[in-house]
C-alpha cells in the first residue's frame, strides 16, 4: 500500500488505515490552511489524488471493498485502496456542509441517503457525488464520486467526437436563435449535462449580453461567460421547484434548468406558457418518453393526474423538441454518448405525444453501429409555431447545405474519441 501512495508521486499527508479527523488537522498544518478551507476545494483523504486527476471521471466506493475508477473515456479499472465506512461517512458529511460552519461532520448519522455536489474555487470544477449510508446496506456505507468538468465543452468538440452530426448541432442553434423549448433526455452518464453545457454556451456565443438565469441543484456546468446562477442550499430546504417558481417572474430572456426531476417541471410548462424558452434535461428512454416523462414530472405539483392529457397539450402548443442522447456500445467494445432522435412535439393522442421526428437513428450495416439521420419528410409536417418562431428570427430552416448536401445527413463511422467515448 505505501509502495502505491509513494509511486503517485504527491504527499497525500494520509493513508486508509488513518483516523478521518486526525488526517485532516495534519493536512491542515502541512498546507498551512484552514480544515473548513480545504475541505471546500474538495480534500478528499486517500481519494484526494484521483478526485483532483483532470482524467478521472467517476469513483466508487463501498466499505471495505476496493476502489474503482473509471477515466474520462469510460473505461474502469480497481486500485489498492479499502475504505470503511468511517472514512466514507466522514468524506460525504464533510463536503455536505462544507459551507456551513455550525454543521459538525463528526457525529455522521448512518440512515443518511442523499446527493450533492461541492465546486472548488480554486480549481473551477467540483465533484457530484450520491452517498447512502451504512443503514441501507449490510455491506455499509457507500459512495459515488462524479469528477464535474472545469471547462465548458463545446458544442463543436460533440461533432468532432460523434457525438452528434454537425449539420444536427446546426439545427439545434437553430432552435435556439428561434427561441425554441429544448428538453435532453438520456440515461446516466450518456451525457445530457454536457450536452446542455455546450447549448448554453451558443447561446452566450450567439447574444451579449443576454438575461438568463442557471437553475441547478448545485453549481455543475461551466461557462464561457458569468451568468445569474440559483442554486439548492446544501439541506434541500429551497428545492429546484421554489427556485423554480421564481424563476417564471424574472422577465427571463432563457430559463435554464440544470436537471428535472419533479415537481419543477410544472414551472418548466409555465414559462412555456409565458413565452419563457427554457433548456433542461431528465432521464427518459427516448426522446417521446422525455416529452411524456415531462409532462408526469409536472402532476407531482398539480397532484391531479386527470390533467396529463392538458399538460401534454401545453407541450404540444409550444412545440417542444425533444433531444435523446444514449450511452452505446460498438462490436470493439468502445462506447460513445450519441444523440440518437431529435423530435418535435406536434399533437396530442389520448395521453400520448405526438411527435414529428426530425432526426432519427437508422441502422448502419458498414459499421455495425446507429446514425443518425434527418428525415426530409419532416418538413411538411413542422407545426405552425415553429413556422413562426423561425419566420420572427429570420432563421433559414434547415440548414441550406444540409437541403444542398443530403449524403452529409450521418454521423461519422470513425471510431469515436473524446468526452463520452472509449475503448
Amino acid at each position: 500500500m505505501s509502495a502505491f501512495f509513494d509511486a503517485l508521486g504527491e504527499n497525500y499527508f494520509v493513508r486508509p488505515e488513518d483516523r478521518p479527523d486526525e488526517a485532516l488537522q495534519q493536512a491542515a498544518r502541512l498546507l498551512g490552511r484552514e480544515p473548513a478551507a480545504i475541505i471546500r476545494n474538495g480534500w478528499g483523504g486517500p481519494l484526494h489524488h484521483f478526485i483532483h486527476h483532470p482524467n478521472v471521471r467517476d469513483i466508487i466506493v463501498q466499505h471495505e471493498a476496493q476502489v474503482w475508477i473509471r477515466d474520462r473515456y469510460g473505461a474502469k479499472a480497481a486500485v489498492p485502496i479499502r475504505l470503511n465506512s468511517d472514512w466514507i461517512d466522514y468524506l460525504a458529511y464533510r463536503w455536505r456542509y462544507a459551507a456551513a460552519a455550525s454543521r459538525q461532520a463528526a457525529a455522521a448519522d448512518p440512515l443518511a441517503n442523499f446527493r450533492h455536489t461541492l465546486f472548488f474555487p480554486d480549481l473551477g470544477g467540483g465533484i457530484r457525488y450520491q452517498y447512502v449510508g451504512s443503514a441501507f446496506s449490510a455491506l455499509g456505507s457507500s459512495i459515488y464520486i462524479r469528477r464535474l468538468p472545469a471547462e465548458p465543452v463545446e458544442l463543436d468538440s460533440l461533432v468532432a467526437n460523434g457525438t452528434l452530426p454537425r449539420e444536427a448541432a446546426d439545427m439545434l442553434i437553430d432552435f435556439l436563435k428561434a427561441k425554441t423549448p429544448i428538453i435532453i433526455s438520456g440515461q446516466t452518464g450518456s451525457g445530457k449535462t454536457t450536452l446542455l453545457g455546450a447549448l448554453v454556451n451558443e447561446l452566450q456565443k450567439l447574444y451579449e449580453p443576454i438575461n438568463l438565469l442557471l437553475v441547478e441543484k448545485s453549481h455543475e456546468i461551466p461557462l464561457n461567460r458569468p451568468a445569474y446562477r440559483w442554486e439548492e442550499d446544501a439541506d434541500g430546504r429551497v428545492g429546484l421547484a421554489h427556485l423554480a417558481s421564481h424563476a417564471t417572474q424574472m422577465g427571463l430572456e432563457w430559463l435554464v434548468l440544470g436537471e428535472c426531476t419533479g415537481a419543477e417541471a410544472y414551472f418548466v410548462l409555465k414559462a412555456f406558457t409565458q413565452g419563457v424558452p427554457v433548456l433542461t434535461t431528465l432521464h427518459a428512454a427516448n426522446a417521446t418518453a422525455g416529452l411524456r416523462g415531462l409532462a408526469m414530472l409536472a402532476l407531482e405539483h398539480v397532484k391531479e393526474p386527470s390533467l396529463l392529457p392538458n399538460l401534454l397539450r401545453a407541450l404540444a402548443e409550444e412545440a417542444v423538441i425533444s433531444v435523446h442522447i444514449e450511452l452505446n456500445e460498438r462490436e470493439d467494445g468502445s462506447m460513445l454518448g450519441q444523440v440518437t432522435g431529435i423530435e418535435e412535439m406536434i399533437s396530442v393522442s389520448g395521453d400520448k405525444p405526438v411527435v414529428n421526428p426530425i432526426w432519427s437513428r437508422k441502422p448502419d450495416p458498414e459499421t455495425g453501429f446507429g446514425r443518425l439521420v434527418f428525415n426530409r419528410g419532416s418538413l411538411a409536417q413542422l407545426s405552425d409555431t415553429t413556422r413562426l418562431r423561425f419566420r420572427v428570427a429570420a432563421v433559414d430552416f434547415p440548414p441550406p447545405q444540409l437541403m444542398a448536401d443530403p449524403t452529409r445527413n450521418q454521423t461519422s463511422p470513425q471510431p469515436a474519441k473524446g468526452f463520452f467515448a472509449r475503448k
